[in-house]
């Protein structure tokens, strides 16, 4: 996906998405170390509904988004993408 500015034009390429309740650690930014923040990439890799092979690395840039689903009040539907380099 695209996020366009008059600074610039980023391409955004999707690494997981899925449904979420609103209390899970999808949303989550503050990390201890870099184990737990590879643990949670490696999380919402995992409960991706659409599989590819990107694999985020520590110093990558990761963006997050999420909009209301119809499944029920605290449910979301989350998007994560990679800043991709092209």
């Amino acid at each position: 996906f695209y996020n366009v500015t008059p600074e610039k034009n980023d391409v955004w390429k999707v690494i997981s998405c899925y449904d979420s309740d609103i209390r899970s650690n999808s949303w989550d930014m503050n990390y201890n170390t870099d184990t737990v923040y590879e643990d949670w990439l490696h999380e919402i890799r995992n409960k991706s509904l659409w599989k590819n092979d990107i694999s985020p690395k520590l110093e990558d840039k990761i963006v997050t988004l999420s909009t209301c689903n119809n499944n029920s009040w605290d449910n979301r539907f989350v998007v994560h993408g990679i800043l991709s380099e092209n």
